[in-house]
């Protein structure tokens, strides 16, 4: 496998991860917006609503920087994986686990 087949796989993966990120970011937002007005399960939906929408903005930023033909792609994946990382421990931490 050639340099420009592997920057092309990983790039692929990469696209994949964001667009499975957007249908994440908006079910945390919708999960968090339900629990606040209907459920009232979580004292800290508002912060559960917050995560959602932080994972919509870098999901846009991760979205915009793919597209830069010069962007290092294995930074990239870094990036995503300890941001994603990040909001899953909040959202664990913040719903009990």
């Amino acid at each position: 496998m050639t340099k420009s087949d592997r920057r092309h796989l990983l790039e692929a993966h990469l696209r994949w991860f964001i667009n499975l990120r957007w249908i994440t970011g908006v079910v945390v937002c919708l999960a968090g917006t339900v629990d606040r007005f209907a459920f009232k399960w979580y004292a800290d939906s508002l912060l559960i609503l917050c995560v959602g929408v932080g994972i919509l903005i870098y999901n846009a930023i991760l979205f915009a920087a793919l597209r830069i033909p010069k962007t290092s792609l294995l930074r990239l994946a870094v990036v995503q994986m300890l941001l994603d990382l990040a909001c899953v421990a909040l959202l664990v931490g913040w719903t009990g686990g």
